[in-house]
């Protein structure tokens, strides 16, 4: 399993973690923020939770690897997203561009 994960620097505050297998077509998108696109799709019927030591509950959802909005933080480093605090930008740097293509195409092929 691969795991893609935004947070707060020098903290355990988690913005945004996403997780997949190889073959998967779509991402489990945990945190307190999510993807700003039509494509979400909810894979959970209530809150669960995310991180044990702060007993925080999320609502797990889906988005597909080849959603544009997830793609555009792998070639443009920009990704709208979507919390409490209305809609806003994560940004990834040129290296962090590099990982998250990884991501994607780990999540993609079909390798153990």
């Amino acid at each position: 399993m691969a795991k893609l994960a935004y947070g707060v620097e020098n903290s355990d505050q988690l913005a945004l973690m996403m997780t997949c297998a190889p073959g998967d077509s779509s991402a489990v998108v945990y945190g307190d923020v999510q993807p700003d696109t039509p494509r979400l799709v909810r894979a959970s019927a209530g809150p669960t939770p995310v991180d044990p030591l702060s007993d925080g509950e999320a609502y797990e959802t889906r988005v597909s690897l080849n959603d544009a909005n997830l793609i555009r933080l792998a070639t443009d480093g920009a990704m709208t997203v979507i919390g409490d605090a209305g809609r806003f930008q994560l940004a990834a740097t040129p290296a962090e561009r590099g990982a998250i293509a990884g991501f994607l195409a780990y999540c993609g092929s079909s390798r153990a």
